[in-house]
């Protein structure tokens, strides 16, 4: 139960610096009953595993999220997720290589609100026992729809570069 699931003031208005500007009727403070399911999935799969030879796993997660509100549906969720790639050991350089693709799907109020896929590569060597190297690179589209009342959310489309490098 949650006695403002909307977040809104509870006064009727909100204060923008020095100026008080009022609500519409019914954007007040709501209560509201919500409940969620969670829940994920993940493989490992071990394709060869030698002693001294490099090795290969794929690995793959999958995650489904969801939250329903009994009266205030604008506030339901929905999110899907699904990662997949290899991740190579090689012990005789001391090194780990992962590389994987994904995608998340975002669903407001059973809308869709935001569709994501992405790809993403990582090393990292060991150079002593004290210190590990690390390099990675993402790389993703987020692309944001409009809804039937909402049509700012598509200029936020774009895309998303990352580079890493970290010394632990």
């Amino acid at each position: 139960w949650d006695t403002n699931a909307n977040a809104a003031p509870g006064s009727g208005s909100v204060t923008v610096v020095d100026t008080t500007i009022p609500l519409g009727e019914g954007a007040g403070e709501n209560t509201d009953a919500h409940g969620y399911l969670a829940a994920s999935l993940n493989h490992s799969w071990d394709i060869a595993m030698h002693n001294d030879a490099p090795s290969l796993r794929w690995k793959t997660a999958a995650m489904r999220y969801g939250t329903e509100q009994s009266v205030l549906d604008t506030l339901n969720i929905r999110l899907h997720s699904l990662k997949t790639g290899p991740e190579i050991l090689f012990p005789q350089n001391q090194a780990k290589l992962n590389a994987n693709i994904g995608y998340t799907h975002i669903e407001l109020d059973q809308q869709s609100y935001l569709r994501n896929p992405k790809v993403d590569f990582s090393i990292e060597k060991i150079l002593d026992p004290a210190w590990i190297a690390a390099y990675s690179f993402a790389y993703e589209y987020r692309d944001y729809l409009n809804s039937d009342t909402t049509t700012t959310y598509s200029a936020r489309s774009g895309r998303a570069r990352q580079n890493t490098l970290t010394l632990k």
